[in-house]
């Protein structure tokens, strides 16, 4: 948007970590590296190689030092995935035989080592692995510097309350912030999924990403707005658009502090009919966050991390060391979801060659027909979880499943795998539950097969919502057709719902619609038990819930599967609920989902 003198006053980006900060901007200005490119002597390998070492060494120690000054162990989890990259011997092989066989500087081998490394990332769908790019870049970044004696910019130094404006940050980089300082952050890339953003929200701070440009336009002192709920950046607001906003942040003190409120009460319909809401995470670090809105179970709990940051397949123990300390903290009455490895041959060392053959992996070999082609890993995957039901509650579940075939193979492993750990006298719980997640049409429609071999189904609804409309959300091109409220994916969650509960068991939704106010009523009409979210929405969504009875959801779910149209049906749920529930979307507005 631009003002009538022409002037840039709004940029639009991503919501990286919700709520508002009016300030004045500090822009970290870290211009653009030239990476040096020259052949060097045989004789000078042995000396570009102890540069090499000695700048590996030097990240190291500073990246110990940031992750010393995080207040939690579990934030620190993330720099270690940083750390284990530059302790990875097989990437830093991969620099050492690019100086040794090609003869040239260490700089230019750790950028053409790292491009190589990251251009995997360019085609992959899910945006949780999507971002992982963004670390390995991070780690050339850090190496680069070192290599150049290039000094960073400190943060540490910012004692005045500011808005921080980067064209990148990464989770060191918040290490070294002074919290009190800090009102927010804005970037110029990222996604909502990248580790900084995860650890943007786990510290409370306001931050708007992907806004392309915002370091073109914005310089230290601008005062500027952060929406961090919709990922805008205002800049030289008006005085009007100053007291709306600030009005609105006092708006969402107030409406925060009514949330924690509700903190301890049980989740439930305004009829009493109970509502299980439980988190969906990527890293032990969000565990915080899970704890400090009140949840105590885990809908979906990601493990791909373990296999993202090495080059070697995460050990039974690494696995379990992981596993354990996530369920004990959840502590007496909490539940973890484990989500067998949901990777592609593309992201995994040991399916590496196959990979390389696939035509289209996004449809290939991945997730359990991954693990079923590789069952030695996936049963060190099993062992490393059923050793982990030792200490809590744990459910084991299964991704992609597309027939009985799958799931009855998978099921089989993990009962020789409970023989095995039997034998060696190792505990776990007899009485694991194994369930699947339903995001295939193919699930969808044999649910009453699969339900009589499930103690759980949970409805992967980015995938199903994908898959059944053949629409790549991704693509902009065709991203429009991506619709939530498609009277295919209605009926598709209503016959889950109704199949898993002709068997008795529980059906939750686990995709972004769970978290969505506009969506939840309606998909509890159709019956959904459980719904599993990003922890920070839980609270809003519960607030939700305790406005409306079952019967009310239940009428709005029969009048919408009545309908012939998405538009039709867009109608009827978002008129309906902004009329009703107009409070629950004045920060948050889910129009933009569609």
């Amino acid at each position: 948007m631009t003002s009538p003198t022409g002037r840039l006053t709004e940029l639009q980006g991503l919501s990286g970590a919700p709520g508002i900060a009016l300030g004045r901007a500090y822009h970290i200005d870290r211009p653009h590296i030239r990476v040096p490119h020259h052949k060097i002597e045989a004789s000078g390998v042995e000396h570009e190689l102890q540069r090499l070492n000695s700048s590996l060494a030097l990240s190291r120690h500073q990246l110990t030092e940031a992750k010393a000054k995080l207040d939690l162990e579990e934030h620190a989890q993330i720099l270690d995935a940083h750390l284990s990259l530059f302790k990875d011997p097989e990437l830093i092989g991969r620099f050492r035989r690019r100086i040794e066989e090609l003869l040239v500087n260490s700089e230019w081998a750790v950028t053409q080592v790292i491009a190589e490394v990251t251009s995997i990332f360019d085609h992959v769908e899910d945006p949780y692995l999507r971002e992982r790019r963004r670390d390995f870049e991070y780690v050339e970044r850090r190496l680069l510097h070192n290599l150049m004696g290039v000094k960073q910019q400190s943060l540490e130094d910012i004692t005045e309350p500011v808005i921080l404006v980067a064209h990148d940050l990464s989770p060191a980089d918040l290490a070294h912030i002074n919290r009190d300082s800090i009102l927010g952050i804005v970037t110029d890339v990222g996604g909502a999924t990248s580790h900084t953003a995860i650890l943007a929200r786990a510290m409370e701070l306001p931050t708007a990403i992907g806004l392309e440009r915002v370091t073109e336009y914005v310089k230290t002192g601008d005062l500027i707005i952060l929406d961090g709920f919709e990922g805008k950046v205002f800049l030289n607001p008006s005085l009007e658009l100053i007291a709306d906003y600030e009005t609105r942040r006092q708006y969402h003190e107030q409406f925060e502090e009514g949330l924690r409120q509700i903190r301890d009460l049980p989740t439930q319909t305004s009829d009493g009919h109970a509502v299980v809401l439980a988190a969906n995470i990527e890293l032990p670090s969000e565990l915080d966050t899970v704890l400090s809105n009140g949840l105590t179970q885990i809908g979906l709990f990601r493990t791909e991390f373990l296999f993202l940051f090495s080059s070697h397949t995460p050990t039974e123990e690494e696995q379990f060391e992981v596993y354990r300390n996530v369920v004990q903290r959840l502590g007496d009455g909490g539940v973890t979801t484990i989500r067998t490895i949901d990777l592609g041959g593309d992201k995994v060392d040991f399916a590496e060659e196959y990979f390389q053959q696939e035509a289209n992996p996004a449809m290939g070999l991945r997730a359990i027909r991954l693990c079923l082609a590789y069952p030695d890993i996936f049963r060190v995957q099993l062992r490393a979880i059923l050793r982990a039901s030792a200490f809590g509650k744990v459910r084991i579940m299964f991704p992609m499943i597309s027939g009985l075939e799958e799931m009855r193979i998978a099921k089989r492993i993990v009962a020789e795998v409970a023989d095995e750990l039997r034998t060696d006298g190792i505990a776990f719980d007899e009485n694991i539950q194994t369930g699947i997640m339903i995001e295939t049409p193919a699930a969808a429609a044999v649910a009453d097969l699969l339900a009589p071999e499930a103690d759980f189904f949970s409805i992967g609804t980015n995938d199903l919502i994908q898959y059944t409309l053949a629409v790549d959300r991704g693509n902009e091109h065709v991203n429009y057709l991506f619709h939530p409220l498609h009277p295919a994916v209605l009926r598709a969650v209503r016959r889950v719902v109704e199949c898993g509960h002709e068997q008795g068991i529980p059906v939750a939704v686990c995709g972004e619609m769970a978290g969505e106010p506009a969506f939840v009523k309606v998909l509890l009409g159709l019956g959904v038990d459980e719904l599993s979210m990003s922890p920070n929405r839980a609270l809003r969504i519960k607030r939700l819930i305790a406005r409306f009875s079952r019967e009310e959801a239940r009428q709005l779910a029969q009048e919408a599967l009545k309908l012939p149209t998405v538009a039709q049906i867009n109608d009827l749920i978002l008129s309906h609920m902004h009329t009703h529930y107009r409070e629950d979307f004045e920060l948050d507005d889910a129009d933009g989902y569609n």
